[in-house]
């Protein structure tokens, strides 16, 4: 299959059967992979100008991707639509300014799971400007 209008495919991130791919000029776009044909489709993009320089999938529906203008962006795919044309675009349904250049977006969380009996005590990690992270873990208490 083709897909017209991108420049360079630089960036992916998958979940399940479906990737979101970053441009280098062109903003993202959704892909599927049909097992049965064994072929390529596009599902949906956005028609925006966007220096990508990191994607990331939250689930099939909402994907996260920074740019090169140091912003973070949340688009979603509206599925329910009965318009196609609406169904094949991906809308920003946020858009926020870091001024921080990201370059990698992963699925996770800073805190882990604590167990019922240690409920007390709390943990983090935290990332700061320029590369700085920091851990902090809370005292005991009662």
């Amino acid at each position: 299959n083709k897909w017209i209008g991108h420049i360079i495919a630089i960036l992916i991130a998958t979940h399940g059967d479906y990737f979101v791919v970053g441009d280098l000029m062109k903003s993202v776009m959704l892909l599927m992979f049909k097992e049965e044909s064994g072929t390529i489709v596009e599902v949906a993009r956005e028609y925006g100008n966007k220096w990508m320089t990191s994607v990331e999938m939250v689930d099939e529906k909402v994907y996260l991707g920074t740019d090169d203008n140091l912003n973070l962006y949340t688009w979603k795919r509206n599925v329910a639509s009965i318009n196609e044309e609406e169904r094949q675009s991906l809308q920003v349904s946020g858009s926020f300014h870091l001024g921080e250049l990201v370059n990698a977006i992963r699925r996770g969380s800073l805190v882990m799971r604590i167990p019922e009996d240690h409920k007390s005590s709390g943990s983090g990690v935290c990332s700061a400007r320029r590369g700085a992270a920091a851990a902090a873990a809370g005292g005991g208490g009662g």
